[in-house]
């Protein structure tokens, strides 16, 4: 009975997107949407149909799968995800590997660590989870509504988490925020003229104050001051938009931070800089 009304239902988010995405794709959708419903109770079952029969309307309109489920993978986790912060991208995993191996070879006592816009906390946590030497994350984001969001990715773990609401671009706010060994961030790093080449889900769905800056090397410059400012030694990571690596490389040397590296994608961008202050 509960594999006939899944099948059934899987065949009709199938062709409930047929015209909208390609067979496969929405193969995937319906997989992702059905993975963890139940429907051992038959009211909870008819719950569901009715709002599959909602949900298909909103991923019709090209509304990100990932925001109607509310949920999304990273770097082997389930995140919580909603309209107030990104969608986690597969590059971004790639800086958590980049970050845990890097500070595995560099350092060794218990680290604090903090997490620059840190939306669904997905970069910040995962790094965390993995990397046993961090004992204490501190993310931050201008966003109350996306800080609620990374509470609740945060969970029961036991890791010390403090949810920080500042603006980091006034550096009037910095005051109170030290003793940081990692400093990461996956910053709005996208020029608002590059919006007329984005794709429309991205656009009319994810929230603009976590992908355009102004000018798009901003938040760049805000970090390489903060951790300059430093009396520690701290390990940076950052995230970047390929097309201004190059104007990114140029702010952190002007910041005197050593050993930068900048660390290509899978598709071969120049998608991370690593550095560090002493």
């Amino acid at each position: 009975m509960v594999s006939g009304l899944k099948h059934k239902l899987f065949k009709k988010i199938v062709s409930g997107l047929e015209g909208v995405y390609d067979t496969r794709e929405a193969e995937n959708i319906a997989r992702y949407y059905l993975e963890d419903k139940t429907f051992e109770n038959p009211d909870t079952a008819e719950g569901i149909m009715d709002e599959l029969a909602m949900d298909i309307i909103d991923l019709r309109k090209k509304k990100p799968f990932q925001y109607v489920v509310g949920k999304a993978y990273f770097y082997d986790q389930l995140y919580h995800v909603n309209e107030n912060v990104l969608i986690p991208r597969p590059e971004t995993e790639e800086l958590v590997y980049i970050s845990n191996k890097m500070i595995g070879q560099q350092m060794t006592d218990k680290l604090n660590a903090l997490d620059i816009g840190c939306g669904s906390g997905c970069l910040g946590l995962s790094l965390a989870r993995s990397c046993k030497v961090i004992k204490k994350l501190d993310l931050l984001d201008i966003s109350a509504s996306a800080l609620e969001v990374a509470k609740k990715n945060a969970g029961s773990t036991e890791l010390d988490c403090e949810f920080l609401q500042i603006d980091f671009l006034n550096e009037e706010n910095w005051e109170g925020l030290s003793g940081y060994d990692v400093i990461l961030s996956n910053p709005p790093y996208i020029d608002t003229s590059e919006a007329k080449t984005m794709e429309s889900n991205v656009l009319d769905y994810e929230p603009h104050v976590a992908l355009f800056a102004e000018p798009p090397t901003l938040f760049y410059e805000k970090i390489a001051k903060f951790s300059a400012l430093s009396d520690r030694k701290i390990f940076v990571a950052v995230e970047c938009n390929p097309i201004f690596i190059e104007k990114v490389v140029s702010i952190f040397e002007a910041s005197e931070a050593k050993n930068i590296i900048v660390h290509k994608d899978l598709q071969g961008k120049d998608r991370h800089l690593t550095c560090n202050y002493s």
